[in-house]
């Protein structure tokens, strides 16, 4: 279970870095997740041809191992990528409401998936559970990691939508201290 949470954290420190990027983008957009969709859809080779492709040769490679390889092939691979795009990361975000509340939502995402699989990871480990499926949570991981540019925009439609009923929240306010 140690081992699985420090896999976690070289995952996390590089997720975090990686969501800036969709992030400042969603921010030049205006965060109008239409127009950052169709950004990422004709630039697809730019988002997805990444040295981040290398982790899913790795999942080809090490498909049948036990779970402890593909963590320490994780938390390898995962420290070498985030210091390569500490390296060359231009801080340009701004951190304003949108961001954060975006940021925030996305994190949630990940940490729910995560306390899952934190749950049935600790359950196999205890022989509570017959088949050993933990190889199964690291590569549900490394695709999120991977597509984490869509996940960000579900993050940015669910902000949309919570900044609409706050709107709508403050007009009927206001409209009622006007009676």
């Amino acid at each position: 279970m140690i081992f699985f949470i420090i896999s976690l954290s070289t995952y996390f420190c590089y997720l975090i870095l990686k969501s800036f990027n969709t992030l400042e983008l969603l921010q030049k957009e205006k965060f109008n997740v239409a127009k950052a969709f169709k950004w990422i859809k004709e630039n697809a080779k730019k988002v997805f041809l990444t040295p981040e492709i290398l982790v899913i040769i790795l999942i080809i490679i090490v498909f049948n191992a036990d779970a402890k390889i593909i963590g320490i092939c994780m938390v390898i691979f995962y420290m070498f990528m985030f210091l390569y795009k500490l390296k060359g990361y231009k801080k340009q975000i701004k951190f304003d409401g949108n961001v954060i509340r975006t940021g925030i939502i996305t994190l949630i995402i990940y940490i729910l998936v995560c306390i899952t699989f934190a749950w049935n990871y600790n359950s196999v480990s205890n022989d509570f559970i017959m088949v050993d499926n933990r190889w199964l949570y690291y590569i549900i991981m490394i695709l999120m990691i991977y597509f984490n540019s869509f996940i960000i925009l579900i993050s940015g439609l669910m902000n949309n939508g919570i900044m609409y009923l706050v709107r709508k929240f403050t007009k009927l306010k206001k409209g009622s201290k006007k009676k």
